[in-house]
């Protein structure tokens, strides 16, 4: 497998390796699909058409989430199987579906794509760290030392839907039958509301909201742990080029 540099040239190559890959599985790639919008705009910000400055938080907030879409995608695919090039049609659906929706979330009218998404991606970092992983109900199924269990993957849109997507996960896991893992992705935790970057304090009270979501999730037996994933990102203008 190549090694990508992340850097501004580095989202370009992951992009159009992404591409290639999934063309090498057959996966269907529409016209104007996240991804390849998503390198269209970091190539004209690498190539200096689009300005980045400070004060166009518009501008980063879009090239960031380009960033995103690039760096979580090409997680996806390069967890694909190289042993033959024969995926099955629940997979090749769920990719395709990956590469739809909107540029950036808030202009989602439907989460399928992004919550597609984050369900590929948590199979993925499973699969990178050896775990063997199938696509089945309630989103994954993992082997874990022997016993297979499964895995309820729910991305929070707001802060308000955490713990009723944790009780949704959880209560997918117990019709399972099976034991269970929640993943949640809680990206909208660290995410700020207005001018600046997000208050020490204000963070620790969002973080607190997840020993809420711990303490309900004791209740269900059936329940063995929880995978929390959030991301954030810090654009620096001052200092030296890294």
């Amino acid at each position: 497998m190549p090694t990508i540099r992340i850097g501004a040239s580095g989202f370009i190559d992951a992009a159009l390796w992404i591409r290639n890959r999934l063309s090498d599985f057959n996966v269907p790639q529409p016209a104007g699909n996240r991804l390849m919008n998503a390198y269209k705009l970091l190539q004209d910000a690498n190539q200096r058409k689009i300005l980045l400055r400070p004060d166009d938080e518009k501008t980063l907030y879009e090239v960031t989430e380009a960033q995103w879409t690039v760096l979580e995608q090409y997680i996806v695919a390069h967890a694909l199987s190289v042993k033959d090039r024969t995926l099955p049609p629940i997979l090749l659906d769920k990719l395709e579906t990956m590469l739809s929706g909107a540029d950036i979330e808030e202009d989602d009218k439907n989460p399928l794509a992004r919550n597609t998404q984050f369900e590929l991606y948590v199979g993925a970092t499973l699969v990178m760290g050896g775990v063997q992983t199938w696509l089945y109900e309630p989103d994954l199924q993992i082997d874990y030392l022997g016993t297979k269990i499964a895995v309820a993957a729910k991305r929070v849109r707001s802060a308000r839907q955490l713990t009723k997507r944790a009780k949704d996960a959880a209560i997918q896991i117990r019709k399972s039958g099976l034991p269970g893992i929640v993943a949640m992705n809680v990206d909208v935790l660290l995410r700020k509301t207005g001018m600046g970057d997000l208050g020490t304090e204000q963070l620790d009270e969002r973080l607190a909201a997840l020993k809420v979501v711990d303490n309900l999730l004791l209740k269900y037996e059936e329940v063995l742990a929880s995978l929390v994933f959030a991301r954030d990102a810090i654009w620096q203008f001052s200092g030296e080029r890294t």
